[in-house]
């Protein structure tokens, strides 16, 4: 797979204007779709969710500034009028981590929805931010009263903290949290961390299905946005050494070492590397 570099350029470029924050999710996530499709016309959908804030916004001019009433209105449009709704038919289709496919069909993840969510909030003068909470993203609204949780997944459901503990015990349900650590996993995530985030997802779909060759361009694109994910570097090198990439896959092996020579994993990774050196077949 030869992803497309023109829009890894840009791609690269709109992450350098907005580290440390979320800045231009739905461009960045577009970026990723074109990648695999250089005809495919970014603007365009970009536009589309102007046009639907612009709509919005006509719908919320004479509301005044409260934050509820613009979230009830978002919701309102989005979810009942337009559609949008989580896929639990077939959650782990991929489509439903591509930006594009994801608004064509008005179905998606928790993550997908909620780029979509946080691009019309803001658009109508909502602030949301995107929380990687564990096992299920989600969006804040900081208030000054604190924040408000809400899931697109659920048509933006306003979550309690008993509804956040229900989250973490689904994801992992052999540890115990309490309501401070849940507050610290609130924090907002970077476009980065995000851009990541639905890659992983996308790249668990491709590893389940041992769709080895789809899986190695999502852990290049990944490092391509975060090179020092050393994690994302050794499976690289696993999902090339299962595609007989041998040569290529000793040198992930190498950098993952490199980056952490202490890993849990070291001694097996090495001794993955020796196996490989004393491969019958050339490196290639």
């Amino acid at each position: 797979m030869i992803l497309d570099s023109t829009a890894i350029t840009r791609l690269q470029a709109l992450l350098d204007e907005s580290v440390g924050e979320q800045g231009r999710l739905a461009e960045a996530a577009l970026l990723i779709a074109q990648m695999l499709n250089a005809e495919l016309d970014v603007i365009a959908y970009l536009r589309q969710l102007d046009d639907w804030a612009a709509y919005l916004k006509s719908r919320i001019a004479d509301m005044g500034d409260d934050a509820t009433d613009r979230i009830e209105c978002l919701n309102q449009f989005l979810f009942d009028e337009l559609g949008f709704a989580g896929d639990g038919d077939n959650y782990y289709d991929e489509k439903n981590s591509f930006l594009n496919t994801v608004i064509d069909r008005r179905l998606g993840l928790p993550i997908t929805l909620s780029v979509i969510y946080i691009e019309l909030g803001r658009r109508i003068g909502l602030p949301l931010q995107g929380v990687s909470f564990p096992g299920h993203f989600l969006v804040i609204l900081p208030l000054s009263r604190g924040v408000v949780v809400l899931d697109p997944y659920s048509e933006g459901a306003s979550l309690e903290m008993a509804d956040l503990e229900k989250l973490l015990f689904h994801a992992q349900p052999d540890r115990a949290w309490d309501p401070r650590q849940i507050e610290y996993l609130l924090e907002p995530a970077t476009t980065r961390d995000i851009l990541v985030r639905m890659l992983r997802n996308l790249k668990g779909i491709y590893w389940d299905a041992k769709d080895i060759i789809n899986a190695i361009w999502v852990q290049d694109l990944i490092l391509i946005i975060d090179q020092e994910l050393a994690e994302e570097r050794r499976d690289r090198g696993i999902l090339r050494e299962q595609a007989g990439h041998y040569k290529s896959a000793v040198q992930d092996f190498t950098d993952y070492l490199e980056q952490r020579p202490n890993a849990v994993d070291a001694e097996l990774i090495r001794a993955r590397m020796v196996d490989l050196s004393n491969h019958k077949r050339q490196l290639h």
